[in-house]
């Protein structure tokens, strides 16, 4: 199968350990590397077999060409990769715990407002940004992006709520995979307690 991928984006650095997961080496595939760009036309055009990369932006941009689309997330085959989050400098949060907290409190709002009001949510993306895309385009983003949220192991608990097990296997990958250095326990990367209760 030919997987269009690119090599300095996080997916094609998490790519190896999805195969090996998956009783697969690099030589079981035609790997072609390019830019997001080029991975999205090369798969819209039949090109490619597949792509590795975001489902949420990806998915919803063939689906609104009419295009079939079926989603292997990683995390259900055996890579835990957590993706997006709030980082903070450890010497602001030591000083500034109260203004961490309200952060995130509103946060939480908004992205549960947002999720509770997508239609509502789109209209104002596309007034505020000018984009041209369908409104159902962005409104399937948003589904996607809610799809992935949560872990088998933060599964029920509240929004930005993280489980240290799946920190542990994202840097065991990190340090097989990636460039990691120094790996340190997993409690020395995320935090829970200044998410709002």
């Amino acid at each position: 199968k030919r997987i269009g991928s690119t090599p300095t984006g996080s997916d094609g650095q998490i790519l190896p350990a999805f195969l090996k997961a998956n009783g697969l080496e690099l030589t079981d595939i035609s790997l072609v590397n390019m830019p997001g760009d080029a991975k999205f036309a090369g798969i819209a055009s039949g090109q490619l077999d597949c792509i590795s990369g975001d489902d949420y932006f990806y998915a919803p941009q063939l689906k609104a060409q009419g295009k079939a689309v079926s989603v292997l997330k990683y995390a259900d085959w055996g890579v835990t990769n957590l993706g997006f989050g709030i980082v903070v400098n450890n010497e602001y949060l030591a000083q500034n715990p109260d203004i961490v907290k309200r952060f995130l409190a509103a946060t939480r709002k908004g992205m549960e407002y947002t999720f509770a009001h997508k239609d509502e949510a789109v209209e104002i993306f596309l007034k505020v940004s000018g984009n041209t895309q369908p409104a159902e385009f962005h409104r399937s983003v948003l589904d996607a992006y809610e799809a992935s949220l949560h872990t088998k192991e933060s599964a029920g608990k509240p929004l930005g709520w993280m489980a240290e097990a799946d920190w542990e296997a994202m840097n065991k990958t990190l340090a097989e995979f990636g460039s990691m250095l120094g790996k340190k326990e997993a409690t020395a990367y995320f935090s829970n307690d200044h998410l709002p209760q």
